[in-house]
């Protein structure tokens, strides 16, 4: 398993690749509430279950800029490059900017209790639409101060 620099405020994503297809898996074998106790802190979420073609895709479907191997068969999906690389990340963007940020902003918005652990990950996820923005060429000149800002604050917390 990979190292957490936070752990408590920063998690795991675990990705799971079936050999059939996703019908036909048990996804209750893999829902995060069976982990043990002590990983509950390390992943926050259901892992991301996904077939082998899929897999091969990755990277038009997840915002992931570290893949580590940890068990099974070694799989390595094609690295995009150029114009490829440009269209994917334009697709994320939209995505994590106007979909995913937006919704999960309106949910902490309207929660009765807000989960605090939850909200600094969220803070911290605003993080990587703006790295994309850089990595597109279009930097944003506020990015590297509200980095800078949510480091600090997560290293300081606890």
């Amino acid at each position: 398993m990979d190292s957490l620099k936070l752990p408590g405020l920063s998690d795991l994503d675990l990705v799971v690749v079936l050999q059939s297809s996703l019908r036909k898996a048990k996804k209750a074998h893999f829902r995060s509430d069976f982990l043990p106790t002590d990983f509950r802190y390390l992943i926050m979420h259901d892992p991301i279950m996904l077939s082998r073609s899929l897999f091969e895709r990755i990277y038009e479907l997840i915002p992931i800029f570290r893949l580590l191997h940890r068990s099974g068969e070694k799989m390595s999906p094609p690295t995009p490059t150029g114009e490829s690389l440009s269209l994917i990340y334009h697709l994320i963007l939209n995505d994590l900017a106007i979909v995913s940020l937006a919704d999960k902003y309106s949910d902490l918005h309207q929660a009765k209790i807000i989960n605090l652990r939850n909200t600094i990950c969220r803070l911290n996820a605003l993080n990587y639409p703006m790295r994309m923005f850089a990595l597109l060429g279009r930097p944003m000149p506020q990015a590297l101060d509200y980095e800078a800002k949510v480091k600090n604050f997560r290293k300081h917390f606890f």
